[in-house]
């Protein structure tokens, strides 16, 4: 996938010192559990090569730039928008689709977040 590069080791991080740590993949699986059933439509529609494709930029995207939802939307976004694959007519809505997917997780995830982007209810807990 273009738009993020490897580091030495093979290590892949979207900025220059950022990687996600390691209490991200509780959100990665949890995500990829309600991927399915949506991987599956896109399938049927565009094909399965295209829902794998899909399913790697999401899954890249909260890997390298969780916890920050806004960096998690940022990179998803320009990994779809430079996907050859995507189709001019399908983009906007799957990148819509997929930007929704992402902050999704990130709602039913709220301690992953950093304290500017939690909901109020949880900035109020010690």
């Amino acid at each position: 996938m273009q738009g993020v590069p490897a580091q030495a080791g093979g290590q892949q991080t979207v900025e220059a010192g950022f990687s996600a740590p390691e209490s991200l993949a509780p959100a990665i699986e949890t995500y990829l559990g309600c991927l399915g059933p949506t991987m599956q439509g896109i399938s049927r529609k565009a094909g399965p090569q295209f829902a794998d494709g899909m399913r790697k930029v999401v899954d890249q995207t909260l890997e390298h730039c969780a916890p920050s939802r806004a960096k998690a939307r940022r990179l998803g976004l320009r990994l779809i928008q430079g996907d050859a694959k995507v189709a001019a007519a399908d983009r906007e809505a799957t990148v819509d689709h997929t930007l929704a997917e992402i902050d999704a997780v990130f709602r039913r995830m709220p301690d992953q977040l950093p304290p500017e982007e939690r909901p109020e209810a949880e900035k109020a807990r010690p």
